[in-house]
């Protein structure tokens, strides 16, 4: 139970975030506040390792805290596949990133671990979740009962700070994504002459609509077994289309930008009727499919959609088009690097070294 204490630290953090908002938002430095590059860029003031940690904090959620825990209690570390194997993904485009994605495992996965193991040995009681006969658990709150069963007063409101933490850190890394991809990537592409005012009032406005929808969604989200779950099934029906163009678009030099528009176009749709029909007849093949493998068979049907409408709308490469694909999969090896230890292709070998190991120590 939350004792005295640990209420007030979760309310002195909340007004602490409350002030520092209204500072930045009211007090601030209005040149950095009141113009689109300091509104959605935070002014091209932020260094690489501030980058890589938002983006990593962006990724972290309560979700993770929370869900992860649950399917680690479950089966074990077989989420933890969701993590380690982004590994090799941010090899690609976020080194730094890469190698903290080693560390969502250790944190939020291998206590749901320790859960199994206390209360396989009596000593954790989760009877309040709701056993049935078979010993089965109602699973979905075990990272809370371990909060309120295995720490003590004062490191509860802690943990409680930093489950709002992650929460308030996803909600304002995607509403910012959301308002500039609507501003800048939408609306400044039909409006070249907006000003920065416009800009800002247009992200403004998506935040808002993008906040709401969500909501709307919840009651969806609580049909999962584990919101881990809920979040990948939508991610599994979204995510096609947006991998097959930029794999194309990196290693195939015909690949076009009318093809890959359409197939963003194409595959969308057709990943949204896909999931509608799982919610719609859960029972037919389609719905009985599972969401990792929905995931791969549209990608398949998103790569052939594009590689023919490449063929029918060829590509006419320019000297700026040239750079945007690798000549060869050994092109981003021979590219200039730092020396010594912050050579990146040094630090992706150690990347994929430790990944290795963690595969094989946890197998």
């Amino acid at each position: 139970m939350l004792g005295n204490i640990d209420l007030g630290i979760a309310i002195a953090y909340i007004a602490l975030i409350l002030i520092v908002g209204i500072v930045a938002g009211i007090g601030g430095n209005k040149r950095s506040t009141g113009t689109a590059e300091g509104y959605f860029l935070a002014g091209k003031t932020l260094r690489w390792p501030a980058i890589g940690l938002a983006l990593f904090a962006t990724n972290i959620s309560t979700v993770h805290l929370v869900s992860l825990a649950q399917s680690g209690f479950d089966t074990g570390l077989l989420n933890g596949n969701f993590e380690w194997m982004a590994a090799f993904t941010l090899i690609l485009l976020a080194l730094f990133c890469g190698f903290l994605k080693i560390l969502p495992v250790f944190i939020f996965v291998l206590p749901g671990l320790f859960a199994y193991t206390l209360f396989k040995s009596g000593q954790l009681d989760l009877h309040s979740l709701g056993v049935d006969a078979a010993g089965n658990v109602n699973s979905k709150g075990i990272y809370t009962l371990m909060i309120t069963q295995l720490l003590p007063s004062g490191l509860i409101g802690v943990l409680v700070a930093a489950l709002l933490s992650g929460l308030m850190s996803q909600i304002s890394g995607a509403l910012n994504s959301i308002s500039t991809m609507v501003s800048y990537d939408i609306f400044k592409q039909r409006k070249p002459e907006a000003t920065d005012k416009q800009l800002i009032r247009i992200g403004k406005i998506s935040a808002v609509i993008a906040m709401v929808f969500s909501l709307c969604l919840l009651p969806l989200l609580d049909k999962y077994e584990s919101i881990f779950n809920g979040i990948n099934d939508v991610i599994a029906h979204i995510a096609p289309p947006i991998t097959c163009v930029f794999l194309l678009g990196v290693f195939w030099r015909k690949a076009s930008a009318v093809s890959a528009k359409m197939t963003l176009w194409i595959g969308s749709s057709l990943g949204t009727g896909v999931f509608m029909i799982n919610k719609i007849f859960p029972h037919s093949w389609i719905g009985q499919t599972p969401f990792m493998m929905m995931a791969f068979y549209l990608f398949l049907v998103c790569m052939l959609i594009q590689i023919i409408l490449s063929y029918l709308y060829p590509v006419q490469h320019s000297t700026e088009s040239e750079l945007l694909y690798w000549k060869s999969p050994l092109e981003p090896l021979r590219g200039a690097a730092w020396k010594g230890m912050g050579n990146y292709r040094v630090l992706t070998g150690i990347l994929l070294v430790i990944v290795t190991m963690l595969y094989v120590i946890f197998k």
